[in-house]
């Protein structure tokens, strides 16, 4: 190939300008699509592992599914604050149906104590087991 001189001089500085046909085709590299990318095929294969496994837990293992949406997914911020709406009723429900189950079983428990031992005083006063249960029943309900 032979050396031809590509350019023009510039008037203004008085400086020519001349680039190689030859060192210009040369020095030109072509590097590969995938190399600098941010967004490569690995990221979006962990970005999508990531979501996946989210998803399974958000709705398996609901808390910790919240939990890991927050800390490793790529979400946008208004997507996880829909996810967080959507799942807070279920959380104040439980909540409340848990102390409510914990409450109710406080105050069967203490009823049945008090069955239990008008019952036993009862029959020690040679009641009738069934009619002393009855009684007792009535007694502890306004307690």
């Amino acid at each position: 190939m032979e050396n031809s001189t590509v350019g023009n001089s510039s008037p203004s500085n008085g400086v020519p300008t001349k680039i190689e046909a030859t060192q210009a085709l040369t020095s030109v590299t072509v590097q590969s699509p995938k190399s600098n990318l941010p967004g490569t095929s690995d990221d979006n294969k962990t970005s999508a592992w990531r979501t996946i496994i989210t998803i399974i837990t958000l709705l398996l293992f609901n808390p910790l599914g919240l939990i890991l949406m927050f800390s490793i997914t790529k979400w946008p911020k208004w997507i996880k604050l829909i996810v967080l709406v959507i799942f807070l009723p279920f959380y104040i429900m439980s909540a409340f149906y848990l102390v409510r189950m914990f409450n109710d079983a406080k105050i069967t428990k203490e009823f049945d104590d008090c069955v239990y031992k008008c019952a036993r005083e009862k029959i020690m006063l040679n009641i009738n087991s069934d009619e002393a249960t009855n009684i007792c029943i009535d007694e502890c309900k306004n307690w």
